[in-house]
């Protein structure tokens, strides 16, 4: 496991969120089995939570909330009709998936007991550092999920670089206003706007014609790789195989820095 208690702790309250809210939404739909906000919400908390595992290496996490994702994507689409038998297939995976987060929750990484570090919102300090030369060694990370936030810039700075983070496209085209970055690292599926459509939005614009996006995403079809880099980016990674090496390697081959 990896052996930051505070990015554990944000995972863990993070997940656990996650799964709360899915429940919530299972219960609304039983009364509006058609409400595809609902559903659509369901799914983007699934699609978080599997996202957020996968960066943590969590890999029995990432495969119930892919199902659980899948699940819910085929209720929105309508290719299954939501009722109790499927209702019933939704409690049971988000039982499974309490299991394995509070088998997670009880390792205490480090030994430390998780509560005394605080609260996310106390520790959201721990998001920001921006080195002096950030033109020319800061890396604009853009994802909705607070441990993937986290989890990305700790190995970004291992590797080197400076971070500053958004929390989705419109709040990374604020801060590219504001600031000049060595490049982009952004996620797809946020609330919004995406980061196909801010890949789009930064190409369209002749002032960052040359800045180089990286895509991370959960999303690993041959279908999303081709909609990513028709989209503009210059690499994508999945966030199953963006460990520490993929992420800075992928980063040096870009900006051109062979360096340590």
């Amino acid at each position: 496991m990896l052996d930051d208690p505070l990015l554990w702790a944000v995972f863990i309250t993070e997940s656990k969120e996650q799964v709360q809210y899915i429940r919530d939404g299972l219960l609304r739909l039983e009364g509006d089995p058609e409400n595809l906000e609902v559903i659509g919400n369901m799914c983007n908390n699934a699609h978080s939570l599997k996202g957020s595992a996968q960066m943590m290496n969590l890999q029995d996490v990432a495969r119930f909330a892919r199902g659980l994702e899948y699940l819910l994507r085929s209720i929105q689409q309508k290719e299954v009709v939501f009722g109790e038998a499927i209702g019933n297939g939704i409690e049971g995976q988000l039982n499974v998936l309490t299991q394995l987060i509070e088998g997670v929750d009880s390792e205490k990484p480090l030994g430390e007991n998780l509560e005394s570090l605080g609260t996310r919102e106390e520790n959201t300090n721990v998001e920001e550092i921006p080195v002096s030369d950030a033109g020319l060694s800061t890396i604009l990370l853009v994802d909705d999920t607070e441990t993937v936030r986290i989890r990305a810039q700790h190995i970004l700075q291992d590797g080197g670089y400076g971070v500053v983070t958004a929390v989705d496209g419109l709040d990374a085209l604020r801060k590219l206003e504001d600031q000049a970055f060595a490049g982009v690292m952004t996620d797809i599926e946020m609330p919004d706007m995406d980061g196909l459509t801010l890949t789009r939005k930064i190409r369209a614009n002749p002032k960052f014609a040359k800045l180089p996006i990286l895509i991370v995403s959960s999303l690993s079809g041959k279908t999303d790789l081709q909609k990513g880099l028709d989209a503009g980016a210059n690499a994508y990674l999945t966030k199953s195989t963006s460990g520490r090496g993929g992420i800075v390697d992928k980063w040096r081959e870009l900006l051109g820095d062979g360096s340590d």
